[in-house]
């Protein structure tokens, strides 16, 4: 179901929303996060706390928390079938732009309804947690980026990125990683994530061996954030 929203509102409760006004009822939102872009209102969009994008286009997409997007960057998209007999939308949507109603109403045909053929066009993207993903970056549907992941300005990525990779080019390659394999295990094990910046505040940010020190002695000492999501259905204009 897709639901006119009140922007105002779900800002109040730290869920800012710039320039949406509709969402899929079954869309996540995990406050504080801030979100600027285009959604197809017909797709799922699930976003995290201290997340913020600049602006794009989000096709059935799962960001995690702590991700910093840049600008005109595209995260899923809609799939095209390549080996049927067209490209085209035409053979597995009902109706597509009404299309068909026109063909009806001009009497081009009779026909309104038909078998629709299966064909998933726009499976979930999926991005990690403390992502960064440069200006114009693309993202194909249906992939994975890790956590810790950075993706390159303008990258085109047709691939899986592993937690912590360094993607660019176009098709994105791995460039290097941003830490040897012992220290990503150790963050992957921490989580640090989990917690919220108010959390991490007395943490030394720059040291890494330290920053993962010093959060592996207060795991005991605080608890995860966990925010109820936002109930989209509260949030809806008449």
């Amino acid at each position: 179901m897709i639901l006119k929203i009140n922007e105002k509102k779900l800002a109040e409760m730290g869920a800012v929303l710039r320039g949406v006004s509709n969402l899929h009822s079954q869309s996540y939102l995990e406050p504080p996060f801030v979100f600027a872009g285009n959604i197809a209102p017909t797709h799922y969009l699930s976003i995290g706390a201290f997340s913020y994008t600049q602006g794009g286009s989000f096709v059935n997409s799962e960001i995690g928390r702590y991700c910093s997007f840049a600008e005109e960057i595209v995260v899923g998209a809609t799939k095209h079938p390549t080996d049927w007999l067209s490209t085209a939308p035409f053979q597995y949507r009902e109706d597509p732009w009404g299309w068909f109603s026109y063909a009806k109403s001009h009497q081009l045909t009779t026909k309104y309804k038909r078998a629709i053929l299966s064909f998933d066009n726009s499976p979930k993207t999926i991005i990690g947690n403390d992502v960064w993903i440069g200006r114009k970056a693309i993202i194909m549907p249906g992939i994975k980026v890790g956590n810790g992941a950075i993706i390159g300005a303008g990258a085109v990525v047709t691939k899986n990125v592993p937690d912590y990779a360094i993607v660019a080019g176009v098709p994105a390659k791995i460039i290097k990683y941003r830490f040897p394999e012992i220290i990503i295990d150790e963050l992957l094990s921490i989580k640090w994530w989990q917690y919220g910046i108010w959390d991490l505040e007395n943490i030394d940010f720059s040291n890494i061996l330290e920053a993962i020190h010093n959060i592996k002695n207060m795991k005991n000492e605080i608890t995860p954030y966990s925010p109820q999501a936002l109930d989209i259905t509260s949030f809806k204009t008449e």
